[in-house]
């Protein structure tokens, strides 16, 4: 999944720090995935924590760890 994956979701996935990842990456010659710019409107925040980060990734076609990463960076705990 390397260079598919943002480095720092795969890190987070993977219970490893994002610059092991990234070291990963270059000694294999993988490029690293680059970013598509996503808009974190209000009504996607508005639905993290009431339900799932996969579904809500489904929903953007993004993956469960990139909007697990956003809804930890804004502070919302997770859907239960």
């Amino acid at each position: 999944r390397l260079g598919r994956v943002p480095d720092d979701e795969l890190a987070l996935e993977l219970g490893v720090s994002y610059q092991f990842v990234a070291a990963k990456r270059v000694e294999l010659g993988i490029p690293a995935m680059r970013r598509s710019s996503l808009k974190w409107t209000d009504e996607i925040v508005k639905q993290m924590g009431k339900i799932s980060d996969a579904q809500i990734a489904k929903q953007l076609g993004r993956t469960a760890g990139l909007v697990r990463l956003k809804r930890i960076e804004l502070g919302i705990a997770p859907y239960q």
